[in-house]
């Protein structure tokens, strides 16, 4: 089974797009990461960046260990 990570940035998508997902055998490695985005088209509000940044590293190291 694939491992996949969701990020949502308000849209409100993610559990669509997580069962989407879940029917084609992925597995959701970490809960879905919602950031805020001042404006329709960023920036992200002020501490995002290093949040999601965070947010990578756990995936990041599963996966450079498989």
């Amino acid at each position: 089974m694939k491992g996949i990570v969701i990020y949502d940035s308000s849209y409100e998508n993610t559990r669509k797009i997580a069962e989407k997902l879940k029917e084609k055998q992925m597995n959701q490695l970490l809960p879905v990461l919602k950031s805020v985005v001042l404006g329709k088209k960023g920036p992200l509000q002020e501490g995002e960046v290093e949040r999601t940044k965070d947010y990578a590293r756990e995936p990041a190291a599963k996966l450079s260990k498989e």
